[in-house]
């Protein structure tokens, strides 16, 4: 008769046992993607001026804005995976391509 006793301590809800909410850090791709796109066009813009004849400033100035363009159309690329995760299996943290913790 003993065996259909319930025990109570196995249905009690602790505080630690509430679900926590997910955090998720992303980065603004549509921020990255205009930042991007008005770079490649002010890098066009300068290797058009330089090819007409520039100085070699005009070239430094859209290999500048070249190299900003490339490095924020990736940055919009790849804000599709967060930065920083944190929920009930931990937090984790993504440098390049690789998780941490």
């Amino acid at each position: 008769m003993n065996e259909h006793l319930i025990d109570e301590t196995e249905h009690e809800t602790y505080a630690d046992e509430v679900d926590a909410p997910v955090i998720e850090v992303r980065r603004n791709g549509l921020l990255s993607g205009a930042i991007g796109g008005v770079a490649a066009v002010v890098g066009a813009a300068y290797v058009v001026r330089a090819a007409g004849g520039g100085s070699m400033l005009d070239w430094l100035l859209f290999a500048v804005m070249a190299a900003i363009a490339v490095g924020h159309l990736l940055a919009c690329w790849d804000a599709r995976t967060p930065l920083f995760v944190a929920d009930e299996r931990g937090v984790r943290l993504r440098t390049a391509r690789t998780w941490r913790g």
